[in-house]
């Protein structure tokens, strides 16, 4: 059981266990692809709350072991001050809900953090821009990218040709090896440059 307080400083637990095995609850894998994934609400106020809180995910039959760290909890892990025994990290819900749409989508995680790269070294600046795949689509997949604008969220496309190039790279390791630390696990992401960038 977690404790969690509200905004009206009521004080309210909940069950979450530290595994959660997705083959014997699928439903939960639902959760976090429609964004309801740890979604409490209030008992006293009715406020509906959303924390942050560590999960093991496994499913052997799909070759999953995950482990679920909560945006607070970025800085620590990647200075080195925690580590996790998962084959795959995340940090954050948004990172969480990309990873499985990129499962769903048979897509290798370490090619579209590349096509991620693609992308911001075409972009005026770096700063404030994250970057989330969002579906593969007959031959195209799309990228949400947050922080051109202020409150607002583009939607780009790139062909499945641009991936495909880059998963070559990665399987024959023709890749520029700059950006060897992006694509090593556990944590495959992007922000393992642009935390070192700080």
């Amino acid at each position: 059981m977690q404790e969690i307080t509200c905004f009206c400083e009521h004080t309210f637990s909940v069950e979450i266990p530290e595994t959660i095995n997705l083959h014997d609850q699928p439903e939960i894998k639902t959760e976090i692809l429609n964004g309801t994934f740890m979604t409490y609400t209030c008992p006293k106020c009715g406020n509906v709350l959303k924390p942050e809180l560590p999960v093991h995910l496994i499913d052997n039959e799909k070759n999953i072991d995950l482990f679920f760290i909560p945006e607070r909890e970025r800085n620590s892990f990647m200075m080195g001050k925690n580590s996790y025994s998962a084959r795959t990290i995340v940090i954050g819900f948004p990172e969480l809900q990309e990873k499985f749409k990129i499962y769903d989508a048979g897509l290798d995680e370490r090619a579209v953090e590349l096509i991620k790269v693609y992308f911001l070294e075409r972009a005026e600046t770096s700063e404030g821009i994250h970057i989330y795949f969002g579906k593969k689509e007959n031959d195209q997949l799309s990228f949400y990218i947050e922080g051109l604008k202020d409150a607002e969220t583009a939607v780009t496309h790139v062909s499945f040709q641009i991936y495909a190039t880059f998963k070559h790279e990665i399987d024959t390791r023709t890749y520029d090896k700059a950006l060897e630390k992006i694509i090593t696990p556990p944590y495959i992401s992007i922000e393992k440059i642009r935390f070192e960038g700080k």
